[in-house]
């Protein structure tokens, strides 16, 4: 999925790639136009290509705000023509109240959370986490949330897998990574991104389904989980938080049986004895455990 300017050309383009477009309405919200949205999406809202409108960048941003009641107009009128596609936006993540104000604004809400601002000026990585469980509080967990992720050569490659997984544990609902050009400059980064979707893709399953009513414990709060269910495994995903190595680290789950905890990605198990198993991490590690549930 990309965002697109309302161009023919791209849009026709898409069908060759199978890439679902977000075509931008920036441009006309920006001109505190919300009525003339049902105008500007009207040559394309029957193209199969198109996943949502993009409604509006940054709406809150302090030089070129559209203020929330322009925003759910413009819902208004583009469900009023094309009822099935959903309406998203981005909000910026400096300010939380912000989250709120536009979280009824369109159908998906995104936030863009950029911790690295080059090599030596960085917030530590738990901003991800930080600003997604805003978002879900914000949205009261009733629509997605997207989180919006550098990915530029200013994070280093285990930057870019903890990010994605402090977003993923905390619940966003979706990832998209900003941007597609900047990636491609370093080699090792754009090999990044390129596993990570695959990844990401891989446990879209266990992403999307229901959650459970207990989580995993772990030994150092560092470590950040999510546990899923599905068909007869327990699904456990885990990032290191922190830049140092993790050793020893102890998880436990009660529905979970053995006889081991498979990694996934990793051609790998963890010790595993009765619902405990432990495991070691590198600084900014993922892990990704199936495991068997209780009969």
């Amino acid at each position: 999925m990309m965002p697109s300017v309302m161009n023919p050309e791209i849009i026709e383009e898409s069908n060759k790639t199978g890439i679902l477009l977000t075509p931008e309405l920036t441009g006309v919200m920006r001109a505190h136009l919300p009525w003339q949205v049902d105008v500007a999406i009207e040559p394309f809202k029957g193209h199969p290509n198109i996943f949502a409108w993009y409604l509006c960048d940054e709406p809150d941003h302090a030089m070129m705000t559209v203020p929330p009641a322009e925003m759910r107009l413009a819902t208004r009128r583009i469900k009023e023509i094309d009822p099935k596609r959903p309406t998203w936006g981005v909000v910026m993540s400096w300010a939380d109240a912000n989250m709120f104000q536009y979280a009824d604004t369109v159908d998906i809400l995104a936030t863009d959370i950029y911790p690295i601002e080059d090599a030596n000026t960085k917030k530590p990585l738990t901003m991800v986490s930080e600003k997604v469980d805003m978002l879900v509080k914000a949205t009261g967990g009733k629509k997605p949330g997207i989180a919006v992720l550098q990915s530029t050569p200013k994070a280093t490659p285990a930057e870019e897998v903890c990010m994605t997984y402090l977003a993923l544990t905390h619940g966003a609902n979706g990832i998209f990574y900003w941007q597609l050009f900047e990636a491609q400059e370093d080699p090792a980064v754009w090999t990044t991104m390129k596993n990570l979707s695959r990844e990401v893709k891989a446990l879209s399953p266990v992403l999307t389904a229901p959650d459970l009513p207990t989580q995993a414990k772990v030994s150092d709060p560092e470590i950040h989980t999510l546990a899923r269910r599905l068909g007869d495994r327990l699904y456990v995903l885990s990032v290191n938080a922190s830049p140092s190595p993790k050793r020893g680290i102890k998880f436990s789950h009660p529905d979970a049986a053995g006889p081991d905890a498979k990694v996934l990605f990793e051609k790998r198990s963890a010790n595993l004895a009765g619902n405990v198993w432990t495991d070691d991490f590198q600084g900014y590690q993922r892990h990704c455990y199936s495991i068997p549930l209780k009969q």
